[in-house]
């Protein structure tokens, strides 16, 4: 964990759907704090890349082609790290995104797109705010 010793700096504190929401930063590493607990981090995102590679792996075998034709579903933008991570794979053609927070949306857009590769300019993909 790179920046855990870090004091956290907030970066910005908003009203959320179930709660505060608030995006801080400790070194290069950001944290997402829901109603006042903590939510998660960027600081290692190796189970969310392994989770989305392995379900990309089994529906392309499901489908028998290696050609570009997924469509893929997430549920939570979060850092953005799986989005990132199904966006790197040739197999996928489109990205849909539920996110029901807003400002999760915009940071992925300002302070986060860093950390995904600003995978929200993909033009495969698709977010949906509710």
């Amino acid at each position: 964990m790179r920046g855990f010793y870090k004091p956290a700096e907030v970066v910005e504190r908003v009203n959320g759907r179930g709660g505060e929401l608030q995006l801080q930063r400790r070194g290069r590493d950001y944290e997402f704090i829901y109603g006042g607990s903590f939510l998660m981090s960027s600081y290692n995102g190796v189970t969310e890349r392994d989770m989305v590679r392995q379900a990309i792996r089994v529906c392309s075998l499901a489908a028998g082609s290696g050609e570009p034709g997924l469509r893929v579903l997430i549920g939570g933008l979060g850092f953005g790290i799986g989005l990132q991570e199904a966006l790197g794979s040739p197999q996928v053609k489109r990205v849909d995104v539920v996110e029901i927070e807003e400002a999760v949306v915009r940071w992925n857009r300002g302070p986060l797109a860093e950390i995904n590769g600003n995978a929200l300019s993909d033009p495969r993909v698709n977010i949906f705010v509710t």
